[in-house]
C-alpha cells in the first residue's frame, strides 16, 4: 500500500471517529447557538461580489466575510457559511475580525479589544470609483467605547487576489502602544453532519 493511500485511509478513519463521537454534542451545541440572539446583522442582508478566483459574500451590517467560494468549486466554501445562523452572536469570530492589546504609553495597564466581543453595526465608507475596493467600513463602533484608536477595514482586489487591509489611527491626544494584534483566520473545519468525502475536501 503506498504512503498516500495509507495516509488517506488513516485520515478518513480519524474523521469518521470525530464525526461519530461529536455528532450528538455538536447538534445540541449548534441548536443552542442558533437560538441565541444574533448581533451580526444577518437580517439586514449581504453584499455579493467577486474576484477572478472567488465568489464572495459580505454581511452588510458587519462587513465580515460570509462566503468565500472558489469559482468552479461546485459550491465549496472555505468559510463555515453553512453554520452562519448559529454563528451570528457575540464572541464568534468571522473573517474580517481583529483583536488588539493596547496601552497608553508610560502606563502599566494593557487593555484588550476585539471586534467580535460585543458587536455593533459598522459604518460603511464611500470609496472612489478608481480603486478596486469591494467593501470598506469604519469598524470603530464595534469596539469598546474607550478604545483610543480609529480602525477602518478594506476588502480589496489586488492583481486579481482578495486583500484584507486595516487602517489603524491614534485618535487620542497621547501616544498609544499596540502590544499585540491578531486577525482570526476562520475556515470551515466543522465536520458535524458532513459525509467523509465532504469532510476530506
Amino acid at each position: 500500500m503506498n504512503k498516500f493511500l495509507k495516509g488517506r485511509i488513516i485520515w478518513m478513519a480519524f474523521a469518521a471517529a470525530l464525526m461519530v463521537s461529536g455528532t450528538a454534542f455538536g447538534q445540541n451545541r449548534w441548536q443552542t447557538l442558533a437560538a441565541e440572539e444574533g448581533t451580526l446583522g444577518l437580517e439586514n442582508g449581504f453584499i455579493e461580489t467577486e474576484t477572478e478566483g472567488f465568489n464572495l459574500k459580505f454581511v452588510k451590517e458587519s462587513q465580515t466575510l460570509a462566503a468565500l467560494q472558489p469559482k468552479g468549486g461546485d459550491g465549496f466554501d472555505f468559510t463555515p457559511a453553512d453554520r452562519m445562523n448559529a454563528r451570528k452572536g457575540n464572541r464568534l469570530y468571522h473573517l474580517g475580525d481583529i483583536n488588539l492589546r493596547v496601552r497608553i504609553i508610560d502606563t502599566q495597564e494593557w487593555k484588550r479589544y476585539s471586534s467580535a466581543l460585543e458587536r455593533k453595526p459598522v459604518k460603511a465608507l464611500t470609496v472612489s470609483s478608481g480603486r478596486n475596493i469591494l467593501a470598506a467600513a469604519d469598524i470603530t463602533a464595534t469596539f469598546a467605547d474607550d478604545i483610543p484608536l480609529k480602525i477602518e477595514r478594506y476588502w480589496e482586489k489586488e492583481n486579481g487576489d482578495l486583500v484584507l487591509r486595516f487602517k489603524i489611527e491614534n485618535v487620542s491626544d497621547v501616544p498609544v502602544e499596540i502590544g499585540s494584534l491578531g486577525i482570526p483566520m476562520i475556515f470551515n473545519n466543522i465536520l458535524d453532519g458532513k459525509s467523509l468525502d465532504v469532510a476530506h475536501a
